[in-house]
């Protein structure tokens, strides 16, 4: 009897651990499931704030080169140098406006392209306002007309909106898939935390059953043990002495 309650110990250990094995086994790959669910959904979601920081910039291209056009349509109209504000300004902020786009774009080869392409007309674009202003400055107003009406102004500008429409739609339509992407994520991220939280639920309540089962098998044994004791002291004591013989 001692031989099978030892036994019969034993392997309820050996159960217990087996369920604990599996139980940290499972706690590690739903940890890890679950970590990849979420960490796809913030980089989709970063994917989706970078591509509209990036229409945003575009769209403050067109304004930067709209209010260089405007300060010099202003002074070439007035010959007022405050006039030029604008101008001077938008000179200064073009090159990082650029600057920051590039970066942004830097794993997009298309876009990278689009940008070269509209940074090669932007400076055409600059270099007649610059040759107007300083027409008007230094030979007055009819000259720097006649520059004006040369159209190469209307043309460049014409040419830059164009760029930037194409470059908007394409990261419009890189928006809507990351969107997409996003919403996607997010619920397979809840779907995985949620069956990753059942899971170990369910490991957890095994443990906890199994150790039961091992604390019950150990009363069990100990009373069978108290039993076999008892009988062997009511023997004992019902026999006042034992002889043995041996022939």
């Amino acid at each position: 009897m001692p031989l099978r309650i030892l036994s019969s110990t034993l392997d309820h250990r050996r159960r217990l651990v087996a369920t604990l094995m599996l139980a940290l086994c499972g706690m590690a790959v739903t940890a890890w499931l679950g970590y990849g669910a979420v960490q796809q959904l913030v980089d989709n979601q970063q994917d989706e704030t970078r591509a509209r920081a990036t229409a945003l910039g575009l769209q403050g291209l067109m304004a930067l080169a709209l209010n260089a056009e405007t300060g010099q349509r202003g002074y070439v109209i007035t010959g007022v140098e405050r006039y030029l504000l604008p101008y001077n300004a938008a000179l200064n902020d073009m090159p990082t406006a650029l600057g920051t786009l590039r970066r942004s774009l830097h794993d997009d080869a298309h876009q990278l392209a689009r940008l070269e392409a509209f940074e090669r007309v932007q400076k055409l674009k600059f270099a007649e306002l610059a040759e107007s202003i300083a027409a008007r400055r230094e030979q007055g107003f009819t000259a720097a007309q006649q520059i004006v009406q040369t159209y190469r102004g209307s043309s460049y500008m014409a040419e830059m909106r164009s760029i930037v429409t194409d470059m908007t739609q394409a990261e419009n339509d890189k928006l809507q898939a990351r969107t997409a992407a996003s919403e996607t994520s997010a619920v397979r991220a809840g779907h995985t935390i949620l069956i990753a939280g059942l899971l170990n639920a369910g490991l957890l309540l095994a443990v906890v059953a199994v150790a039961r089962a091992g604390q019950r098998a150990r009363q069990r044994a100990a009373a069978e043990v108290e039993r076999a004791q008892r009988l062997l002291r009511n023997v004992v004591d019902s026999s006042p002495s034992i002889i043995f013989v041996k022939d």
